[in-house]
């Protein structure tokens, strides 16, 4: 068993060696990601229309707002543009 805990020499440089060949490599966006828009924070009427938009669904539209709720709790600088959300219970 003592053979299987330790690493010899050679190994620890091969691993090194494709470590720094992995590091090297570019990091590309998958096929998902085209379909992915991107809206700011500062658009009022742009978050607006997407919280309004009717091809959501119930349960998107509650992630979003409760994303952009905890958003707005956590700007310090004003940059996040939504009217203030509520929860009703």
């Amino acid at each position: 068993m003592a053979g299987f805990a330790t690493m010899s020499r050679s190994s620890t440089a091969a691993s090194s060696s494709a470590f720094r060949c992995w590091n090297t490599r570019t990091v590309e966006a998958n096929w998902e990601t085209m379909r992915v828009h991107r809206h700011s924070s500062s658009d009022a009427d742009g978050l607006a229309a997407l919280a309004n938009d009717p091809r959501r669904s119930n349960e998107e539209r509650f992630a979003f707002l409760e994303g952009l709720r905890r958003l707005t709790e956590l700007d310090t600088s004003g940059r996040v543009a939504a009217q203030p959300i509520t929860v009703e219970t």
